[in-house]
């Protein structure tokens, strides 16, 4: 899930991002299930700067499946200050910093 939560997380916030910026893994990650429909999953995600700096940011994600009412599954991705939210089944991958 870490890694994944890398690329998900990056291609949601690419936007937001500072050119050199990249993501290299969620440490210390506990997901909770609220419901049946409902995951959340919170740890640091680890934030590099053109692979010279690299330090932790607060990470939370909610993953919510909502298909049974024809939305998908959205999932919502906060790290630090950053924080954006897009249906994952029919996302285009742009990730820019790759």
């Amino acid at each position: 899930m870490s890694s994944s939560f890398e690329y998900i997380a990056a291609e949601i916030l690419t936007e937001q991002l500072i050119e050199g910026i990249w993501y290299d893994g969620v440490s210390n990650m506990v997901a909770n299930v609220e419901n049946s429909n409902r995951v959340v999953f919170s740890g640091y995600m680890y934030v590099c700067l053109n692979q010279e700096k690299f330090w932790q940011e607060p990470f939370k994600a909610v993953v919510k499946d909502e298909r049974v009412s024809h939305n998908g599954v959205r999932v919502y991705v906060k790290i630090g200050e950053l924080e954006g939210e897009k249906e994952l089944l029919s996302m285009e991958w742009h990730y820019r910093n790759t």
